[in-house]
Formats: structure tokens, sequence, C-alpha cells
């Protein structure tokens, strides 16, 4: 989670030399990461979640999926609630 963090608080434009900066700066091996980055696992888990958002419509982040609904583009945490409230019966 603390690279997770540390990604999403990398301001301008992701190089690979930025990730891997970013990755070694939360203590973590870029090494070990960067192989894992190119892994047919790793791979295979991107395609089916590019296949996913395709199947769902899904062109942007961020997008949610409450219920049934999908909801494209940031939206406020009353609508949020409003629209779990609301997939709940509530």
């Amino acid at each position: 989670m603390d690279v997770h963090a540390a990604l999403l608080a990398v301001k301008g434009g992701m190089t690979m030399n930025k990730i891997m900066k970013t990755v070694a700066d939360a203590g973590v091996d870029p090494h070990s990461v960067a192989k894992e980055m190119g892994s047919p696992e790793i791979e295979a888990m991107i395609r089916d979640t590019y296949e996913l958002a395709d199947s769902l419509r899904i062109t942007g982040t961020p997008a949610f999926v409450i219920g049934d609904e999908l909801v494209p583009g940031a939206v406020d945490i009353a609508t949020i609630r409003r629209l779990i409230a609301k997939s709940r019966g509530g």
C-alpha cells in the first residue's frame, strides 16, 4: 500500500524512471518490481481488466459500478452514498 500511495502522489507524467524511483523510495526493490511487471500473470490480469472495462463500456477513470449502475467520472461523496443506498433498496 505504501508503493500504491506513493505512485498516486507522483506529480506530472509517469515514466518508467519515475515509477522505479518511487518504488525504491518506498523501500521496495525496483528490480523485483520490474521483473514482476513483465510476468505472464500480471499481463493476463491487465488484459482481463481491460476486457472487463471494455465489456462495461468504461472508457476512463475514475469509474464506479454501484449496484447495477455505471457511474463514470469523479463524483462527490454524497452522490456515492445516495447511489449505494439506492442499490441497497433504501
